[in-house]
């Protein structure tokens, strides 16, 4: 059984496109919003006792995935189960007894 498996991983960055253009007011109330993919459908297992790296140019989404990873973000869609358990469906004190249940 791996320890960490990851299926279909995304994150989604959302911002606002201004038309410069126009003035301040305009713009709050008829921005576009625009999407940015950092993370695009990333799946893999990590088995007990092995050791991973996360390689790759800037902008790659290496810190996004690790962010994600530890609960600090949120994924767009995906799942990511540690030991078996979805972590973005556990509460935040669940959370610290799934990871060390091995050690």
């Amino acid at each position: 059984m791996s320890i960490i498996e990851v299926r279909n991983l995304c994150k989604d960055y959302k911002y606002s496109v201004k038309d410069e253009k126009r003035g301040f007011i305009y713009n709050l109330f008829n921005s576009k919003e625009k999407r940015v993919r950092a993370v695009k459908n990333i799946s893999f297992d990590v088995e007990e006792g092995e050791t991973i790296a996360f390689i790759g140019p800037n902008g790659a989404g290496k810190s996004t995935t690790v962010k994600m990873l530890s609960g600090i973000l949120v994924p767009s869609s995906g799942q990511i189960f540690i030991n078996g358990k979805e972590i973005y469906k556990l509460t935040s004190l669940e959370i610290p007894t799934i990871i060390t249940s091995n050690y």
